[in-house]
């Protein structure tokens, strides 16, 4: 198991966001999503 740089992962968590907008997720939606992970 590799160790992640804490950078890192953020930086996945926002390719991820990005990629579901681009499929069709509405912003909004990707907006609530964050919110209710905590906005870590």
């Amino acid at each position: 198991m590799k160790l992640m740089h804490p950078a890192r992962k953020s930086e996945q968590g926002k390719i991820g966001y990005i990629f579901a907008w681009l499929l069709g997720v509405p912003a909004s939606l990707l907006f609530l999503i964050f919110l209710l992970r905590g906005c870590t």
